[in-house]
């Protein structure tokens, strides 16, 4: 399980902010990056509704969460005064990542989750 009230403190720490806006973007981001894991890995994931959510999926995919949240909270534009230029790089790994781990959870023979290619 991945712990979002970790996730969405740390990310409070990095954008020095709070509050209800904040964590409206912060819901915003994780649903992005679920979306991504969903899109590009083929991982069940499902939306979070609130920052005290869990997601079912295991720590290993948590490098995504913490680089993805952070890249979408900075291209919102909205909190972020001073870019990390490398923030993109760092998601666009870490999704890499989780492709190669998730492929040891899909089964070849069976097709993908969503059925086809």
């Amino acid at each position: 399980m991945i712990n979002l009230s970790t996730l969405r403190d740390r990310m409070s720490r990095k954008f020095s902010t709070g509050g209800t806006r904040f964590d409206s973007a912060f819901l915003d981001a994780v649903n992005d990056v679920s979306t991504d894991l969903r899109r590009e890995c083929f991982l069940d994931v499902a939306d979070i509704e609130t920052t005290t959510d869990q997601l079912d999926l295991e720590a290993k995919y948590t490098p995504a969460y913490r680089d993805g949240v952070a890249y979408y909270i900075q291209s919102s534009g909205e909190f972020q005064k001073e870019p990390d230029d490398k923030l993109e790089m760092r998601y666009r790994n870490a999704l890499a990542q989780c492709q190669f781990l998730a492929i040891d959870e899909l089964d070849p023979t069976a097709g993908t989750p969503l059925g086809s290619w």
